[in-house]
């Protein structure tokens, strides 16, 4: 019986020689494990009609391609689920404006955000209900 182990030992599929990458590593001694140059993120194999639809995934990218729609499906297939968003990810299109005041709309309330629309350099249009709001801020060059 242990003739035939160790004859059978041989046919694993699992080399017992790791590579380097894929050992172990202990992340509170080694703190410089990612590689020098940059790993690109494949590119999703898509057909037209879905690269219209999608965003860039300089924006947004998901690990998963498909999201389980259980619990128990995401728990089974032991795959993590996360999100890599990039809302501003262009900031030469995103105004700054700087304010001593939390700066609102009158009409509904909403805080000013990133789509609301500036007439000039004291007013700004409300992007929920269209209101014309003056607002005590300045814009950051």
């Amino acid at each position: 019986m242990n003739q035939l182990s160790s004859s059978l030992g041989g046919l694993s599929l699992q080399s017992s020689i790791q590579p380097e990458s894929l050992r172990p590593v202990n992340l509170t001694q080694e703190r410089n494990i990612l590689p020098v140059t940059p790993i690109l993120a494949p590119i999703p194999n898509l057909n037209l009609d879905l690269k219209k639809l999608n965003c860039s995934p300089d924006s947004f990218r998901c690990t998963l391609t498909n999201i389980p729609q259980t619990q128990a499906l995401l728990t089974k297939a032991k795959l993590p689920l996360g999100l890599l968003l990039h809302p501003f990810r262009d900031l030469t299109q995103l105004p700054v404006i700087t304010s001593n005041t939390i700066v609102r709309c009158r009409s509904c309330r909403t805080y000013i955000n990133p789509f609301v629309s500036f007439i000039d350099q004291r007013r700004w249009k409300c992007n929920l209900c269209y209101r014309v709001n003056d607002g005590e801020f300045r814009f950051l060059k």
